[in-house]
């Protein structure tokens, strides 16, 4: 059973490290590829050397058949989702599986079932060709975690809240050719939720990187227009202070997750395109989060 993995990046040095820490435990670096997007000449020199890198342009073609007869948007986001299906679709030529996550992804299969990513990969391929883990949104509530990440100790034991959330119960390992609509949520097929593993979305893991982060993309979005349908958007302040706000509006347990409980399940939510939904058949738009502690079992493992 033979994998790989793919993911994409422009100067993510924070989100790098750790993507790559993680997923070169499970796959050697000839099985890793990395889309780069016009990174900076000091990220793409400390890339390791053994990994296959792509390089692509920063500007699209403003018209492209295949992604309007995709239904995707005539925009960045949905060239590169179009690029990515394609690139991993060609891949399953040499591969079983592939897997693609973005740099602030990781796939993690529950430790009580599974020792490895790898053994999860080899013991899934009867699942139906194309599996989401359950998306588990890594929140960093600052006056309860006070210090910055520290990107050299476990994130597990620096961070220890989640929420599961829909938007990020993607369908990112696949076995059989698809092809993504915008941000990965979902895509031209029917998938299964496979709750025996996880993607832990690490975006939100520490407040003075998101700030960081999100000035930088919002700078982006001024010169190049680049994200003007998404937080991409946001002047930096307006950005965290809105996260900050659902945090205090949030219910914050000290219990762990129940990974079974949420109810997750996969709609049809426009003609042949398909995504998580929540139990009712609609999507969170979050105002608060229920967040809980993050189960023990998976502290050793992130």
């Amino acid at each position: 059973m033979k994998s790989c993995i793919l993911t994409m990046v422009k100067n993510e040095s924070f989100f790098f490290k750790i993507w790559y820490h993680h997923y070169s435990k499970s796959f050697p670096d000839t099985d890793i590829f990395v889309i780069d997007n016009k990174s900076s000449d000091n990220f793409r020199s400390n890339l390791p050397p053994g990994i296959s890198v792509i390089n692509i342009p920063d500007h699209i073609r403003e018209s492209y058949p295949r992604r309007q007869k995709n239904s995707l948007p005539s925009n960045f986001d949905g060239a590169r989702s179009l690029f990515i299906s394609d690139i991993s679709n060609g891949l399953l030529n040499y591969y079983d599986t592939v897997l693609y996550t973005d740099v602030d992804e990781l796939i993690v299969p529950d430790p009580n079932q599974y020792d490895t990513l790898a053994s999860y990969l080899s013991q899934s391929a009867g699942k139906g060709g194309l599996l989401a883990p359950l998306g588990l949104n890594l929140t960093h509530i600052p006056w309860l975690e006070d210090t910055p990440l520290d990107v050299t100790k476990p994130i597990l034991s620096q961070r220890q809240f989640v929420y599961a959330s829909e938007k990020y119960t993607k369908p990112l390992i696949k076995q059989r050719a698809i092809i993504w609509g915008g941000g990965f949520h979902g895509c031209n097929s029917k998938f299964e939720i496979d709750r025996s593993c996880v993607t832990f979305h690490i975006r939100d893991v520490d407040v003075d990187t998101k700030m960081k982060t999100q000035a930088k993309r919002h700078a982006e979005y001024k010169t190049s227009g680049k994200g003007a349908d998404s937080i991409w958007a946001r002047p930096k302040n307006k950005a965290i202070q809105n996260y900050i706000n659902r945090l205090k509006r949030s219910q914050i347990n000290k219990t762990e997750i129940d990974l079974a409980s949420n109810g997750f399940q996969i709609a049809e939510t426009r003609k042949n395109y398909f995504r998580a939904v929540k139990a009712d058949g609609t999507f969170a738009h979050d105002t608060s989060y229920e967040l809980f502690k993050v189960p023990q079992r998976f502290h050793r493992l992130l």
